[in-house]
């Protein structure tokens, strides 16, 4: 009976950057519903408005548990296959090729060669790249609209996202009006987009502009301790502790 050879590959991205990924994961459902391509409004059931430490406290508990403990994982198939099945690859090395290239070109390469795969990949480089770099969300800026509308706009109108046609009395000069209007609130991700061209213009960032909520000493050393740990033993390029903290 002929039997499989079994390869796992295992794909390795450092913690804090992975956090990082977690977190805007986690934001997303709450700004782009993805499937129907819509931005939510602001009036959305669940805006997962939680900044980064707010969410670090909810996760880090049981991020073992949700996500998997990646050594863990490592270990669990190197006692079931061997380690020499087991292929670890880092999901971003700088100045390298995307990791399907890397795929194709190196690690499938210890198994079965794939030339003309290799070939395909590594011409359209380019275009993969263009592709990875173009889905950035504005998540600091959805952060700050969300937080204007819900502390000052709700308050003052009913219809935050439809144009309405509204009569508004008022006196001037001892005589009543009536005065029919065209009222059009901006819609979230319009507010947003617009929060952005105005930073711009102004030569404003969140960086060094604006108030900042930063994870605590004792939180960045937790993110700095594992990570230290899991590249050393994953990483094929491990950083030294002063790289990551």
């Amino acid at each position: 009976k002929e039997k499989w050879d079994v390869h796992i590959l295992i794909v390795h991205r450092p913690l804090d950057s992975w956090l990082q990924s977690m977190f805007v994961e986690y934001r997303l459902p709450g700004i782009y519903r993805k499937q129907l391509r819509i931005w939510k409004k602001w009036d959305f059931v669940e805006p997962r408005q939680e900044t980064f430490p707010q969410w670090f406290e909810m996760v880090w508990s049981k991020l073992d548990n949700v996500e998997g403990d990646p050594i863990g994982t490592m270990k669990w198939y190197e006692e079931i296959f061997g380690s020499e099945a087991i292929h670890v690859m880092e999901m971003v090395i700088p100045n390298q090729p995307d990791i399907t290239a890397r795929f194709i070109c190196d690690t499938l390469s210890e198994i079965s060669e794939a030339p003309k795969a290799c070939e395909y990949f590594t011409k359209i480089q380019h275009k993969m790249q263009k592709r990875n770099h173009g889905s950035i969300l504005s998540l600091n800026e959805d952060l700050l609209v969300m937080k204007l509308w819900n502390e000052v706009l709700q308050r003052k109108t009913k219809h935050p996202y439809t144009k309405e046609i509204k009569k508004v009395w008022f006196t001037r000069m001892n005589k009543t009006e009536d005065i029919t209007r065209q009222c059009h609130v901006l819609g979230r991700h319009e507010a947003t987009l617009k929060l952005i061209d105005y930073m711009s213009s102004k030569n404003l960032t969140f960086a060094h502009d604006l108030p900042s909520v930063c994870l605590n000493d004792e939180q960045m050393t937790l993110i700095a301790n594992r990570t230290f740990y899991t590249d050393k033993v994953m990483g094929m390029n491990p950083r030294s502790y002063d790289e990551i903290f």
